[in-house]
């Protein structure tokens, strides 16, 4: 049963999709960050928001929308109504003016008379049963001077235009309302008709003006429209309709003719969806007419006497046109946003990854490695470690040099004493020997200037002493050159430029890290490492050494670093307690710092390196370990050493003389050197002491508290 469950459990837990991969420190961070990465994620984060912030704009107040598209992208859907729904014309979404020509005032000026009968009547065609077709005009609508009542809903651009000429035109009243619907063949159908007929009643022209003018056939009479139209602005907020006037139709006859047409009006709908989500619905539906040119038809007819002059049968168009408005909702805008977000991210990381990935290997490389990096000065290349080496030699020369110094004026001091000494003895023995004392006072000015220069030289001695660390600490950072990546370095690598020396230079430095460190970090690489390490275990170790450190336990983690164990009862015998306490702080977890080339550290290791160099004639794991130095530590660290105990050689010297009473001897004083700003050591020289004997401070590392423990403490 318990293996079923395991068998189970492993089952399910291979299809996890959601498996988090282990990320590997380095210097503790999780990944690696730069400045350039840094400016152009904030780059990114700008463009995000701008885009989030106006969108986010937008979809609250409503004024961005999506056109519908269907089939051929076409951006509106025509559609066919084989019997057109009832729909009414008025004065919100609809005007009809005329202006007639009067060719009576022409002839007969001097008559103020009407020459035409203006009418507009609904029409309404029935079919009864049987298949009769039943025509009735259901009521008549009177035309009436024009103004700016009648286009109050009018858009006024194009209205300015047409709005001096105004009173010359006949409109609709104002509360007119025409019926439409269906076709000439529909069971049901409703239209408008105007009619425009020549006037015979009393206050017209008389029968007589009216054939005179009839018979001749060069008079013809014209009707101009305003006809109003809408036009459906799709990206407006406020007002989806544009309405303007349209006054190119018109149409002329002789007063013996009859032009008969038939205007067509489009009943296009608006469809606007308002909800902001996509699952809840929440429509608009609006229409408007709109009239175009070539949506009519005329016809002509003869009378045989001056009669009906215009025929107009206002007609509901099949067509029509459905304009679907979406208002981008919340989903729509996330999608969006997410794609948006996809694409910034690419172009943006694209090349923030690259320069990352090729900083994160000129990072490693600055860790692990030193550069040879050759720069080109006064025509020559000049490489920087050959630099650092060279200004290395330079120092330890000159100390070598102040060596050999002492050590030959030390003889000669040693030869001055016993000089002394003789001529000592022989005085007391003959003070009358004139070249004696000629003897005397030539080797008492000989030692007098050797003293002075073995002063100065000891006093180079003391600062060597002191600063010999520091300089070699400031020539190592000064020389120190790591490959760093700039802008100019990323604009030059992504344009392919090859006319930057330097820039090539850190190309190939790149290509030699590049190979090193893949070397490093293979996985075969690595793993033979590991079983080097287990074949050291076996060689160090014993059999019984290897059981034990083999079983050796996992470290604790507790929920404080101070924590302390106790027990869990009032106990006499506490020793395990005690001791896990005290082994805890012994193990202290410290934060480690890499960096090596600081004064402080430097002496710490100096330190260690002081006492492997006293013990490597006994032990020679110590004498590898100082080989491993490399040369160029190694002689630093020496010659370091051998100026210790130089100096501490002559403080002991110097002490021994003054005891015995040797008046030959003379000592200058040595104070401690004080910091400056930089955290450099400058002498300070002070004036002698009156007694003249002062020992000479010897300037040792700091002793380290326990050893090798916090070596790479802070």
């Amino acid at each position: 049963m318990y293996s079923l469950l395991k068998n189970i459990q492993r089952f399910i837990r291979s299809y996890d999709n959601f498996g988090v991969s282990l990320n590997f420190n380095i210097r503790n961070r999780k990944q690696y960050q730069s400045v350039w990465g840094g400016i152009i994620s904030i780059a990114m984060t700008i463009v995000l928001l701008y885009f989030f912030i106006t969108g986010l704009i937008s979809l609250l107040l409503r004024d961005k929308f999506q056109v519908a598209q269907l089939l051929i992208q076409i951006d509106v859907q025509q559609l066919q109504n084989m019997n057109p729904d009832y729909q009414e014309m008025n004065i919100t979404n609809f005007m009809f003016a005329i202006k007639l020509d009067n060719p009576f005032s022409l002839y007969y000026p001097n008559e103020n008379k009407t020459p035409f009968q203006i009418v507009m009547n609904q029409m309404q065609i029935s079919t009864s049963a049987d298949g009769t077709r039943n025509k009735t005009a259901l009521h008549q609508i009177l035309f009436e001077q024009c103004s700016d009542t009648h286009f109050k809903n009018l858009n006024q651009e194009g209205f300015q235009e047409v709005k001096a000429d105004l009173g010359s035109y006949l409109c609709l009243p104002l509360n007119f309302s025409l019926k439409l619907k269906g076709t000439f063949n529909s069971e049901f159908f409703l239209y408008p008709a105007l009619k425009v007929s020549i006037c015979y009643t009393k206050d017209c022209y008389t029968k007589e003006q009216i054939e005179y003018l009839a018979q001749n056939k060069s008079i013809f009479v014209s009707l101009s429209t305003l006809i109003q139209s809408s036009i459906y602005m799709r990206n407006s907020k406020d007002n989806h309709l544009f309405r303007y006037l349209n006054s190119d139709f018109y149409l002329q006859t002789t007063l013996l003719e009859e032009s008969k047409a038939d205007i067509f009006f489009k009943n296009n709908k608006i469809i606007v969806e308002n909800s902001l989500l996509s699952l809840y619905k929440e429509e608009e539906k609006k229409d408007f007419w709109s009239f175009q040119l070539y949506n009519y038809r005329e016809f002509k007819g003869y009378h045989d006497s001056p009669s009906t002059l215009f025929s107009l049968n206002f007609r509901i168009s099949q067509d029509y046109e459905q304009h679907k408005k979406t208002a981008e909702t919340i989903d729509s805008f996330l999608s969006y946003f997410g794609g948006i977000l996809k694409i910034i991210s690419s172009i943006f990381g694209l090349v923030a990854l690259s320069y990352n990935e090729m900083g994160l290997k000129i990072s490693l490389a600055n860790h692990l490695y030193q550069f040879n990096i050759p720069k080109k000065r006064n025509g020559k290349f000049e490489f920087s470690y050959d630099k650092l080496l060279s200004v290395i030699q330079n120092s330890l020369n000159r100390v070598s040099e102040l060596q050999s110094k002492l050590k030959q004026h030390t003889k000669s001091l040693v030869k001055t004493s016993m000089v002394m000494r003789v001529w000592n003895s022989q005085r007391f023995q003959n003070h009358s020997i004139s070249n004696q004392q000629s003897l005397q006072r030539d080797q008492q000015e000989t030692p007098q200037i050797d003293q002075l220069q073995f002063q100065k030289y000891v006093e180079q001695l003391q600062d060597y002493k002191g600063n010999f660390l520091q300089r070699l600490i400031t020539a190592f950072n000064s020389t120190r050159h790591d490959l760093r990546l700039g802008i100019n370095f990323i604009l030059y690598q992504l344009l392919w430029c090859s006319c930057c020396e330097e820039v090539e230079i850190t190309k190939k430095m790149l290509r030699q890290c590049k190979t090193v460190i893949d070397k490093d970090l293979d996985i075969v690489h690595l793993l033979q490492k590991i079983q080097e390490i287990d074949k050291l275990k076996s060689i160090i170790l014993e059999k019984d050494q290897i059981k034990v450190f083999s079983y050796t336990p996992k470290p604790i983690i507790n929920i404080d670093p101070t924590y302390q164990h106790q027990p869990m009862e009032d106990a006499k015998a506490i020793d395990l307690f005690q001791q896990l306490n005290q082994q805890r702080r012994k193990k202290k977890i410290k934060k480690y710092n890499y960096s090596l080339n600081k004064p402080k550290r430097l002496m710490k290791i100096y330190d260690s390196y002081s006492r492997l160099k006293q013990q490597q004639h006994k032990d020679q794991i110590n004498q590898r370990i100082i080989q491993l130095l490399g040369p160029t530590i190694e002689m630093i660290f020496l010659k370091y050493y051998e100026i210790q105990n130089m100096a501490k050689r002559m403080n002991i010297e110097t002490t021994e003389n003054f005891e015995n009473g040797n008046p030959q001897v003379e000592f200058q004083i040595e104070v401690p050197l004080p910091e400056n700003s930089q955290n450099n050591t400058q002498r300070v020289i002070q004036p002698k002491l009156d007694s003249k004997i002062i020992k000479f401070q010897q300037i040792t590392p700091k002793n380290l508290l326990e050893k090798d423990e916090f070596l790479y403490s802070d």
